[in-house]
């Protein structure tokens, strides 16, 4: 990763504008692509917080993911606190459930009820019903997990999960990007055996993961394939300075439009809700008549009710 290093005068010449050389080069594509984006006729509706509703506000710290069971009418979630945290779906109340001690990131429910919980930093955990928290495997192949991230579960039973960094912790994330090499895995748990075997090497910090409703497949995302970052990757300077910017903690808030794209099992968009404003929303899941969502950051989980707020085509 090593480029030329410029002369002290070229790097005065420079240093003032860099930041804003680099804010040019990012956002450009990305307004293009924004562009492209509206004159493609997809199902969309724009829900921003004046129209959705805040579940939890202050005690639902970074919801990341959500797990929903049918019968009992709970929602299960993992926070920044270490708590995974139920919410009755009648009343919205918030409960501390089962405490991991780690980040628990990634749910979903078990084929006996149990909670499978993907936790940055303690491994592939289960919950028991009762709350009781184990850890079924934190290593493969010798390699020891450093965030783990998604999670999902078969009808047989298989687990599968998503290890997207094996070098740098969730604090680190961002330095994964940068240095745009493939630290991911995707991996799968058999509980009746304790096998655990990676399935796929080389991710460039492998993200979510669902097995589809015709259980022959995983699908799984990756993070950093952006025009963006795609840009920030191809050149070196560039990467330089944002990482010199986020170890200052002075780059700007790039991320925004977050929201939910619904895709068919052919990988088709048929829907895309989002808000302009939103940012690092990182799950969706439709209960009844409601989309609830799920971010890193944001101290509540969001929901918005698809009856009054339907969908619609757009040109």
């Amino acid at each position: 990763m090593a480029d030329p290093t410029p002369s002290q005068s070229s790097m005065d010449r420079r240093s003032s504008s860099w930041p804003l050389g680099l804010l040019t080069l990012i956002l450009a594509p990305v307004a293009s692509a924004m562009l492209l984006y509206q004159l493609d006729p997809m199902t969309q509706l724009l829900f921003p917080s004046t129209r959705s509703e805040m579940i939890g506000v202050g005690k639902l710290l970074g919801p990341e993911d959500i797990a929903y069971h049918p019968d009992s009418h709970l929602i299960y979630t993992g926070c920044a606190d270490g708590w995974v945290k139920r919410v009755t779906l009648n009343d919205s109340m918030v409960q501390n459930w089962a405490f991991t001690g780690g980040r628990p990131l990634g749910v979903a429910l078990g084929r006996h009820g149990q909670l499978i919980v993907a936790d940055a930093e303690k491994g592939l955990l289960e919950v028991t019903t009762d709350g009781m928290v184990k850890t079924l495997t934190d290593e493969a192949e010798g390699l020891k997990f450093k965030l783990t991230d998604s999670v999902d579960v078969a009808v047989d039973g298989m687990i599968y999960f998503t290890d997207a960094s094996y070098k740098y912790s969730l604090k680190e994330y961002i330095w994964d990007i940068l240095e745009g090499r493939p630290h991911g895995r995707l991996m799968s748990f058999d509980p009746s055996t304790k096998e655990t075997k990676v399935l796929v090497l080389d991710l460039f910090f492998a993200n979510g993961v669902i097995v589809p409703p015709d259980q022959n497949s995983v699908i799984l995302c990756e993070i950093g394939n952006s025009l963006a970052w795609d840009l920030v990757l191809k050149y070196p300077w560039i990467r330089k300075v944002v990482a010199i910017m986020e170890r200052y903690k002075v780059r700007p808030h790039m991320e925004k439009n977050g929201g939910v794209l619904v895709v068919d099992l052919e990988g088709n968009p048929a829907a895309y809700y989002y808000d302009s404003g939103l940012s690092e929303v990182t799950s969706g899941m439709k209960i009844g008549n409601h989309l609830y969502c799920g971010s890193i950051t944001a101290p509540y989980m969001i929901r918005l009710d698809l009856h009054q707020h339907a969908a619609h085509a757009t040109m």
